[in-house]
């Protein structure tokens, strides 16, 4: 892998392919089990989950009963469905069931994987990113820290590119230095079109910096115009 997105992406492949074979019966495939995994994943991390009920995941899936099946059928199942802890099984009816991802990490990939895979015409349900007040609230949140550092490539190619703006200035938003620095995270990476980029009046440390001035330096940055202070 050529970073630690890829290692996930293969990590989580391994795993479900090595489970396929246990729901030879129920007829799974490896893309209904990542699909039905990535849709409770995305949402689950948009609501600031850890846990999900079975409540939830009927929610989520819903709008593909192909999905709400493949989510029954591995329940059913003897084991655990891959990369999913079951905390309190369902009851026969499939109530009062609570799960989570066996790691946040997990949830968090999928996350950034449905954002990679949503297509030109739009961002996935629910995800706000139009204004820069969005934005903003992106990066102050604490619970996309790691969200920064796994996908820092995939929030730059489809989340600051020329449809989501090329100009964008964050004033006077981030008091606090580890909110700045989830913002330069992304800008060291390649991929994002920012042609200005203007931050004053936050909280900025050594790291903060030194990530900025390493993603400004790159070959591939698009970055004209830079005004900190």
């Amino acid at each position: 892998p050529t970073d630690i997105f890829s290692l996930y992406s293969s990590a989580t492949s391994f795993v479900v392919e090595e489970a396929v074979p246990k729901y030879k019966e129920e007829g799974l495939s490896d893309s209904d089990i990542t699909e039905c995994l990535r849709t409770l994943a995305y949402h689950n991390q948009l609501a600031h989950r850890r846990i999900f009920t079975s409540k939830n995941a009927v929610d989520w899936l819903q709008g593909k009963p192909s999905l709400i099946t493949t989510w029954q059928k591995m329940l059913h199942h003897h084991d655990s469905p891959p990369l999913i802890k079951v905390l309190t099984a369902a009851s026969a009816t499939g109530e009062g069931g609570e799960y989570q991802f066996s790691h946040l990490s997990f949830q968090e990939y999928f996350f950034l994987e449905t954002i990679r895979r949503s297509s030109e015409e739009g961002l996935p349900d629910g995800f706000k990113w139009e204004t820069i007040d969005d934005k903003i609230e992106f990066f102050r949140d604490k619970f996309n820290d790691n969200i920064t550092r796994l996908g820092g490539t995939i929030i730059g190619e489809k989340l600051f590119s020329q449809k989501y703006g090329s100009d964008l200035s964050f004033c006077k938003c981030f008091s606090n230095p580890d909110q700045t620095l989830r913002l330069c995270r992304v800008m060291s990476k390649p991929g994002h079109t920012i042609r200005k980029l203007t931050i004053t009046g936050c909280s900025f440390d050594k790291a903060s910096l030194e990530l900025l001035g390493h993603g400004i330096g790159l070959k591939a940055s698009k970055v004209e115009t830079l005004d900190l202070h």
